[in-house]
């Protein structure tokens, strides 16, 4: 299970270098009313009114929903209803009239990801590059940036490409060949007011993350963290600050750091995790993520079929083990 929330916040950005967000302390966080149990990262548009995301139905059939955030009921965007959308994403375009997001597919080498576009109204979708995901629009709409995998590098390395809406001109940006935290890798970035620059996240091996800026014309970076810790996503607001997501204080929560460097000031707090956000273009609305994923185990006698509820912790339960006698269980 789920549940998302939108989060308005003021930014008052000083001209003092490594200064911190003064935060609008009468900001207000209210929980969008979405009726699915299961969702996955929403996108916020420009205006902050509009919010896309992916969702399941009650049959487990994940598609593009569209809702005000006033709380309306969400019109479904997209009819290629998928199986699987955990971790899928949706981005609606700066002016408000496409939204850019990814699903699974299958070709000749296998299960992989793909981005498609579709109007913010609906209608058919159009499959725009293969073997991609993280599907972000650079903000004049005339490009979008995307991560790609599947390249003659070294293993870990990911790829930043880019392209038009309609998946032309499709080209590289950059690939992180610093970056190599194996398994334990995470991938995320966003651009800069610009265009011109990218808040990237680049894994380390030992399982951490932090949050670099680079200028993609002259490869000039800035390393904005330190922390040693798992980093998930990263946004970049007009008056320049990045926003990221960070366990750095136990919980998952979203923290905000100036572009120049400097101290980060926590911007959410509570368990989390807090995850994949989006700004709007004044910085005043931001919507988020706060996963739960939560579980229990049963048991089932084979013979007569009766199942019997073990645990009530709604912790996410997995890798089961029975002991020889068929008294214990250990998970």
């Amino acid at each position: 299970i789920v549940f998302a929330a939108i989060y308005f916040l003021l930014i008052n950005k000083t001209n003092d270098p490594g200064s911190v967000a003064h935060i609008n302390a009468n900001m207000t966080l209210r929980v969008l009313p979405i009726p699915f149990n299961q969702f996955s990262y929403p996108g916020l548009s420009k205006d902050g009114n509009w919010v896309a995301f992916p969702a399941a139905n009650a049959n487990m059939k994940w598609d593009i929903y569209y809702m005000h955030v006033s709380g309306s009921e969400p019109r479904r965007i997209t009819t290629d209803s998928i199986g699987s959308g955990f971790n899928l994403s949706a981005e609606i375009s700066p002016d408000g009239s496409l939204i850019a997001y990814q699903r699974p597919s299958s070709n000749a080498s296998g299960i992989g990801i793909e981005i498609c576009i579709i109007s913010s109204l609906g209608g058919p979708s159009k499959r725009v590059v293969q073997n991609g995901t993280l599907a972000r629009w650079r903000p004049d709409g005339q490009r979008i940036g995307y991560v790609r995998f599947r390249d003659p590098s070294p293993k870990g390395t990911y790829n930043l490409w880019s392209m038009k809406p309609d998946g032309s001109d499709n080209r590289p940006e950059f690939s992180d060949t610093l970056g190599g935290g194996g398994r334990f890798s995470r991938y995320s970035f966003n651009w800069s007011p610009d265009g011109r620059s990218i808040a990237w996240i680049r894994s380390f091996q030992g399982g951490y993350q932090e949050v670099i800026t680079r200028e993609l014309e002259s490869g000039k970076e800035r390393q904005l963290t330190f922390d040693k810790k798992n980093v998930d996503d990263v946004a970049w607001t007009k008056n320049g600050f990045i926003i990221y997501s960070s366990n750095r204080s136990g919980n998952t929560n979203l923290w905000i750091v100036p572009v120049e460097g400097g101290n980060a000031q926590q911007l959410t707090k509570g368990s989390g995790p807090d995850i994949g956000m989006s700004v709007s273009a004044d910085d005043q609305r931001l919507v988020y993520l706060q996963q739960q994923q939560v579980g229990t185990l049963w048991v089932t006698d084979l013979n007569s079929s009766r199942s019997q509820q073990v645990t009530f912790d709604d912790r996410v339960i997995e890798s089961l083990a029975l002991s020889p006698d068929g008294k214990k269980i250990a998970y």
